[in-house]
């Protein structure tokens, strides 16, 4: 809010750019010559390959890093508990370990769908006959919502019952060889 009343003065600035804009070819002509004394340093490159015969002195040599892989597989097998750990991750991730796993959830799933089938089967019966309201009057609408909610969980429960089935038939996969290589 103070800089408002204030207004920047760029007549500075552009005055130091153009100056610098000016100079621009003296800067190339000095890279050039920079260039040339650098250059007499490297024989030029071989006719054949285009390589140079000899590396470039000023490019760093590639980082050699030691193979950490044989260390820690050294280091897990001397410690019990990250052997322990990878005996269990290795356990939990074991093809039929997971398949197992899906048939649970699977089979928990579809107990759920057949429970929630039942009680809006009751639900229904129960508000079309009247046992639901006071008087022993039939109440429509609540029988039609029931009903809609008991076919919904029935279509779940045997679409789990479908899958459940197809999970048993599943044949045990065969457990990878090792970890993949990182």
């Amino acid at each position: 809010m103070g800089q408002q009343g204030r207004r920047r003065d760029f007549g500075e600035l552009s005055a130091k750019l153009e100056k610098h804009i000016e100079k621009l070819p003296d800067y190339a002509v000095r890279a050039q010559e920079k260039l040339q004394k650098v250059q007499k340093y490297f024989p030029p490159a071989e006719q054949a390959g285009g390589k140079p015969a000899r590396p470039n002195p000023l490019q760093r040599p590639p980082v050699r890093r030691p193979d950490m892989s044989a260390s820690l597989s050294s280091m897990a097998s001397q410690v019990p508990a990250f052997a322990e750990a990878r005996a269990k991750w290795d356990r939990w991730n074991h093809p039929a370990a997971k398949l197992e796993r899906r048939k649970r959830r699977t089979s928990k799933a579809m107990t759920l769908w057949i429970i929630l089938t039942i009680l809006c089967v009751v639900v229904t019966v129960a508000a079309a006959v009247g046992w639901l309201s006071p008087a022993g009057v039939a109440m429509m609408p609540q029988a039609i919502t029931a009903f809609a909610g008991a076919v919904i969980f029935g279509t779940f429960s045997v679409r789990s019952g479908l899958k459940l089935r197809d999970l048993k038939r599943t044949p045990i996969p065969a457990a990878p060889a090792g970890p993949p290589p990182l």
